[in-house]
């Protein structure tokens, strides 16, 4: 992802870390499971076919997929588990090899260092503020992050158009439950970022930092909620209505229960909000999501 705002949105959907007054407190690597630690390197665009076997190419050799990160821990470990084996081609009666990728499992250790090479936050950071201003704090963080960060529709649809490119070349449909959510993680983050940057500046519209800070924990609060934004949404946007997040409820699935959601041949299934089985391509759900950020501006 080359916004680093997007970055940090999406950070905080995958490790959410505890705020108070003083730090921010960052789960560490080694606790997360194999699954958000897969979903951070898919976050930072390092999209690796575990335990899936596939036709040789040179460019799903480790060294090519790891390339842009000098000297990154998976790429020998990756080295070492990946295997080559003929692949029979009846047609020709040519021999063929496929490539066979460990489990994510296998090589959590280097996922975890490599995680930590591209910067990925673990542990306690201190918060520093300037004398009498107010400080970011658990009720008040979306505000903060949001009124700071800067993202375009442009990038957010190049950031959109990357995973509508990759969604169907792994065929683990655990990748591709992970690319799906985070999408709807990019998503939610570009409409917070519309919401607050339309939202008048607090410190320079209200005085005293007791009350920029009731008011800041108040918008917080109704960003982290579907009803909140669009209240949001309306209040700030001339009355207008706050379109749907297409597939709310696959997203909910995705982030809550993905054993719920079942992905064969790019064909999405889940239970829809009406409680009825939905099936959508991959893609589909990519492209909607675009022309819904679209409709923001």
């Amino acid at each position: 992802m080359n916004s680093q705002q997007q970055l940090q949105a999406g950070l905080r959907a995958i490790i959410q870390p505890v705020v108070t007054e003083h730090h921010i407190e960052w789960p560490l690597l080694t606790k997360l499971p194999t699954e958000a630690l897969v979903q951070l390197l898919q976050l930072y665009d390092v999209h690796i076919p575990f335990g899936q076997r596939l036709a040789f190419q040179a460019a799903l050799l480790p060294d090519n997929l790891l390339h842009r990160i000098d000297n990154a821990p998976l790429t020998p470990a990756l080295a070492a588990k990946i295997k080559l084996v003929p692949s029979e081609n009846d047609d020709q009666g040519l021999t063929d090899y496929e490539l066979i990728y460990p489990m994510a499992d296998a090589v959590r250790r280097p996922i975890v260092a490599t995680l930590r090479q591209l910067g990925v936050p673990e542990g306690r950071l201190n918060q520093q503020a300037p004398a009498h201003a107010t400080v970011m704090t658990a009720e008040t963080e979306d505000y903060y992050l949001y009124a700071n960060t800067t993202i375009t529709l442009e990038k957010h649809l190049g950031s959109l158009d990357s995973l509508k490119k990759r969604i169907h070349h792994p065929t683990d449909p655990l990748l591709q439950k992970s690319m799906l959510l985070t999408a709807f993680v990019l998503t939610e983050g570009f409409l917070k970022a519309q919401l607050v940057a339309a939202i008048p500046s607090i410190p320079a519209n209200i005085r005293g930092t007791a009350f920029q800070t009731i008011v800041m924990k108040e918008i917080t609060q109704k960003l982290r909620s579907p009803r909140g934004r669009a209240d949001l949404y309306q209040l700030f946007f001339d009355g207008h209505t706050l379109p749907m997040i297409p597939h709310l409820a696959l997203r909910n699935l995705l982030a809550h229960d993905s054993t719920a959601v079942t992905i064969t041949n790019g064909k999405v299934t889940y239970l829809n909000e009406d409680h009825h089985l939905e099936t959508v391509d991959s893609k589909t759900v990519l492209t909607e999501l675009q022309h819904f950020a679209k409709e923001l501006n």
